[in-house]
């Protein structure tokens, strides 16, 4: 039984230490509606999704335009925006010569 306490308490907090990495804080959103605002709408972004990579390379290229954000203030915003709009997983097509299916639908 004590085992089973243990291993309960350590899933317990395992999950809620990856929920809080997942989710945004609120000064981070804060920094994020202040910054991206500021010269258009937040429906553009919404319908975006990224990786870090992608999304740095959407607030670069915003601050190459003239939006005013700091380094601190950039990853805030990055970190923010992978955690609220990820890239969605694609699917894999598993492409199959049309051969191989002629054979096996005879």
């Amino acid at each position: 039984m004590k085992s089973f306490s243990i291993a309960a308490v350590f899933a317990a907090t395992t999950l809620a230490a990856l929920a809080s990495a997942q989710t945004p804080s609120s000064a981070d959103k804060d920094v994020f509606e202040k910054a991206c605002t500021a010269c258009h709408g937040l429906e553009p972004i919404a319908a975006m999704t990224g990786n870090k990579e992608e999304w740095t390379d959407v607030v670069e290229d915003m601050i190459a335009k003239g939006a005013e954000i700091g380094n601190a203030d950039k990853d805030k915003i990055v970190a923010y925006l992978v955690a609220t709009y990820p890239k969605k997983a694609e699917k894999k097509i598993s492409a199959r010569p049309a051969a191989i299916v002629n054979q096996r639908g005879k």
